[in-house]
């Protein structure tokens, strides 16, 4: 599944779609499985990811440590336990991301920041060797909008791969 943008009347919205093969036809078909929100472009602020330690928490805690970091650069200011900038609220607790209470989608470097990535990249569990699982974390970090240094992106790493039992 991935995140599509649509065009309507000047605004972007975010579906999440599924493809589907369809073997008789030999073509592919799109599936929306979800209405994720209006894209809204994330506030323009120099970003510096500051070393933040996260080497005594578990992987999702670890998670919500770097996503707050972030977005406290991007201008966010904490309010009532949520992240607020202007009229958008985002509340890791409950993995939420809104405008005037409705589901929105906040495009960050090359991905979108949501309730669905959010709740995505916490449930992470990559499958297969070392290189298979960094490359399925890289991605699911990327699409929720994250740019992390790369000692940063090793210490989740860690965080998460077990590696496969050799029979």
């Amino acid at each position: 599944m991935f995140i599509r943008l649509k065009k309507i009347k000047n605004n972007q919205y975010a579906y999440l779609v599924e493809n589907t093969w369809k073997k008789r036809k030999q073509s592919s078909r799109q599936q929306v499985k979800a209405y994720l929100g209006r894209v809204l472009p994330a506030p323009h602020q120099k970003i510096t990811m500051s070393s933040i330690n996260i080497q005594e928490k578990e992987y999702s805690l670890a998670l919500l440590s770097i996503l707050q970091s972030q977005l406290l650069q991007y201008g966010f200011q904490e309010k009532n336990g949520k992240l607020q900038y202007e009229d958008i609220i985002i509340d890791l607790n409950n993995k939420t991301v809104t405008r005037e209470g409705k589901d929105v989608v906040l495009k960050m470097h090359d991905g979108y920041l949501c309730s669905h990535s959010i709740k995505k990249a916490l449930q992470f569990q990559g499958e297969g060797y070392e290189e298979q699982v960094g490359l399925q974390l890289a991605e699911t970090l990327v699409g929720v909008g994250l740019d992390l240094p790369q000692e940063m992106f090793i210490q989740l790493f860690e965080k998460i791969y077990r590696a496969p039992k050799e029979d």
